[in-house]
C-alpha cells in the first residue's frame, strides 16, 4: 500500500472526534469580519495552522474524548506527540478541503447534516431512555407465576443417586455381588469407596441431572446415562468413569419442576427490562408523533410501496373513460381502494350522477347518493346529493358544479332530459 493510502486509512480508522483544535482550519473573525486578535498565552500554544493555535488544552481535551482503549495508547509522551501530529494533519487537511470547496458540495452537506442529526437524536434518546421504569417486584412475580411452567424456567428431571467408587472393574463386581446378597449400601460405601467426599454419608451424590455434573465427580456421561436407565433401588454396575469404577443405586426420581423465583429472577429482570424499554420507547415515540402532528399520506404511501395508483390518478382515469360504464367502474374503484381519501365522496357522487343522467337508472343512482350521505355525512357534496335525490326524476336543473374538476360538455344531459346550452 502506498504511503498516502496508508495515511488516509490510518486517519479514518482512528476516528478522532473533532474538538477545539478544529478551529484552526478557519480564522476567527470579530464582529466586523476582520481576523480576531489572538488571546492565547504563547506558552500554551503547541502549534499553529493558518494562524490559529493548537494548545495544550486542545490536546488534553482531544485525549479525554478518545475511547479508553485509544486514551491509554496516547497517554505516554510518545503517544501524545503522535496525537498532536494527527491533530496538525487533521487541521491542515480540513483547511485544504475547505479551500477546495468540499464542504459546500451538496452530497457532503447532506452527510454532515445526517451525522449531526444522528448525534443529536442518539444523545436525546439516551436521556429519554434513562427515565424508562424498571420492572417492579410485583410485575416480576406476576410474570413468573404465569410462565413458571415454561421450559426455560423448569428444572429438568433428575435422579437421587448414591455410589461406591473403587479402583478396578473386579472390585466393582465384588461390591455389586455383595449388594445383591443383601449387604448394606451405606456400610459398604463407608468401608470400600475411594470417594472421600461421599463415603461417610453412604455414597450420596445428591441430585443428578442427565446433562449436569454428576455430584462432586463433575461431568460423567457414562454414569449419568446409567443412572437415568436404572430401576429404583436396584444396584447397577460396574460403570467406568474418568476417576475409577462405580456401582450405582438410584434412590429416587425427581420430576421436572419450576425453578424457584429467586433462581430465575436475574433472567426475568433482564428480559422484562428489555421489554419494558421497548414498550417505553414506543410510548414515547407515539407521544412525540402526536406532538409533531404526524400523519400518513396513505394514498401516496400505497402508491410508492405497492405501485398502486393514487386516488387522484384513478379519479382522473375514471373521468377520461370513453363510456358511462367505464366511468362508473372507475369511480367505484376509487371509493373501494381509498374510502378515506378526498376523492372518495367526489367519486361516489359522480357514480350516482352518471347512473341518473346518462344511464337513467334512477334506482342505482339513488343508492349511490344515499351511500354518499351515509358514509360521508360531512362532505361538501351532501347538499348536491340530496338535491339529486329530490329532483333527478323531475325537470329541475341543478345549479351546482360537478366535483373533482369534472366539466360538463355542451351536450352533458341534465336532470329531466334538459340539455345544457
Amino acid at each position: 500500500m502506498r504511503r498516502g493510502a496508508r495515511v488516509l486509512v490510518w486517519l479514518v480508522s482512528l476516528a478522532l472526534v473533532a474538538g477545539a483544535s478544529g478551529a484552526a482550519a478557519k480564522e476567527k473573525k470579530d464582529s466586523k469580519g476582520k481576523p480576531a486578535a489572538a488571546v492565547t498565552d504563547p506558552a500554551e500554544v503547541l502549534a499553529w495552522v493558518a494562524g490559529q493555535p493548537i494548545t495544550k488544552a486542545d490536546l488534553e481535551n482531544r485525549l479525554s474524548e478518545l475511547s479508553p482503549q485509544y486514551r491509554q495508547q496516547f497517554s505516554t509522551a510518545e503517544g501524545k506527540k503522535q496525537l498532536l501530529d494527527r491533530m496538525v494533519e487533521e487541521n491542515v487537511w480540513t483547511l485544504a478541503a475547505e479551500k477546495a470547496g468540499v464542504a459546500e458540495r451538496p452530497e457532503i452537506k447532506r452527510q454532515v447534516e445526517q451525522s449531526r442529526m444522528n448525534l443529536v437524536v442518539r444523545a436525546y434518546l439516551t436521556e429519554v431512555m434513562q427515565t424508562a421504569p424498571a420492572p417492579s417486584d410485583s410485575v416480576i412475580a406476576a410474570y413468573y407465576e404465569a410462565h413458571q411452567t415454561e421450559p426455560q424456567f423448569m428444572m429438568p428431571p433428575a435422579r437421587q443417586v448414591r455410589h461406591i467408587q473403587v479402583g478396578t472393574e473386579k472390585e466393582a463386581k465384588d461390591a455389586l455381588a455383595q449388594l445383591k446378597k443383601g449387604a448394606d449400601f451405606a456400610g459398604l460405601a463407608k468401608k470400600a469407596s475411594l470417594d472421600a467426599a461421599t463415603k461417610d454419608n453412604g455414597g450420596d451424590l445428591g441430585r443428578v441431572e442427565r446433562l449436569g455434573p454428576f455430584g462432586e465427580l463433575g461431568r460423567q456421561p457414562a454414569l449419568a446415562e446409567t443412572a437415568f436407565a436404572a430401576a429404583l433401588r436396584v444396584p447397577v454396575g460396574p460403570v467406568q468413569s474418568t476417576v475409577g469404577w462405580h456401582v450405582l443405586e438410584v434412590r429416587d426420581t425427581i420430576p421436572p419442576a419450576p425453578q424457584p423465583l429467586e433462581n430465575v429472577r436475574p433472567r426475568l429482570v433482564q428480559m422484562l427490562s428489555r421489554q419494558s424499554q421497548e414498550d417505553y420507547y414506543r410510548e414515547q415515540l407515539e407521544k412525540q408523533k402526536t406532538e409533531a402532528g404526524f400523519r400518513w399520506n396513505q394514498a401516496a404511501v400505497d402508491s410508492f410501496l405497492h405501485g398502486r395508483k393514487t386516488a387522484a390518478e384513478l379519479f382522473r382515469e375514471a373521468q377520461d373513460a370513453p363510456d358511462a360504464d367505464g366511468r362508473i367502474a372507475g369511480y367505484e374503484q376509487v371509493v373501494a381502494l381509498y374510502p378515506q381519501s378526498e376523492q372518495a365522496p367526489q367519486a361516489q357522487f359522480m357514480a350516482g350522477f352518471i347512473y341518473s343522467e346518462e344511464k337513467k337508472d334512477y334506482d342505482k343512482a339513488e343508492a349511490a347518493f344515499r351511500k354518499l350521505l351515509s358514509d360521508y355525512p360531512k362532505s361538501e357534496l351532501k347538499n348536491s346529493a340530496q338535491w339529486m335525490l329530490d329532483n333527478m326524476r323531475s325537470d329541475a336543473v341543478p345549479s351546482f358544479e360537478l366535483p373533482g374538476g369534472v366539466k360538463r360538455t355542451p351536450t352533458t344531459p341534465l336532470p329531466g332530459g334538459v340539455e345544457k346550452r
